[in-house]
């Protein structure tokens, strides 16, 4: 966990350690096989380079996002009203594919457009997951905001915990049916 929170401040490796914090708590705490930092680490060292370059583009288009937000808030007119609504879906799709994108990325060897697309239909294809998914975020947010350090420490594994039990039913939808039976030498062979 403490490794997990040093990594995500610095940015550029935020998705390199939601993946690889996934990745770890799925292979280790559900499936108790390996240790914990060892299965983090080595999953690091394997996907911090596509990490920070998927990391810098998901900070670039959420401040774009931000900007325009604030921007097109300000508006009294029809087409800010509108412009808002747009940018407030496109929000909408870039938190949730932050969250989707590392958990997919742990599972599934894919080009970047592929695990986008992957990713992106996901989001969609199983709406009320999401929703859950960005409220339980929201609700640990919340929760690290009102009381920092301790929370700090805890809660993003606890959530990831949550979210694997959640993720790992959608996840099982999108792999081969004889691979399905192989689901526990992944957990043993990554």
């Amino acid at each position: 966990r403490l490794v997990f929170v040093v990594k995500s401040l610095l940015l550029i490796t935020l998705i390199s350690s939601l993946l690889d914090l996934y990745y770890a708590m799925v292979k280790r705490v559900r499936a108790e096989n390996g240790y914990p930092l060892k299965e983090y680490m080595k999953a690091f060292k394997r996907d911090l380079k596509n990490g920070v370059v998927l990391s810098l583009l998901f900070i670039i288009i959420g401040l774009v996002l931000y900007v325009d937000l604030r921007y097109v808030s300000q508006s009294q007119s029809l087409f800010g009203a509108i412009s808002f609504g747009v940018l407030s879906l496109l929000a909408f799709i870039w938190l949730s594919l932050l969250i989707y994108m590392p958990i997919v990325w742990s599972r599934f060897s894919l080009r970047k457009f592929e695990l986008f697309k992957r990713a992106l239909l996901m989001v969609f294809r199983h709406l009320p997951v999401t929703l859950i998914l960005l409220l339980s975020l929201l609700v640990v947010g919340v929760a690290v905001y009102l009381i920092p350090m301790p929370l700090l420490f805890i809660f993003p594994s606890l959530w990831v915990f949550g979210v694997s039990f959640l993720f790992e039913g959608v996840l099982r939808k999108y792999m081969p049916v004889d691979a399905l039976g192989d689901l526990e030498k992944w957990y043993i062979n990554m």
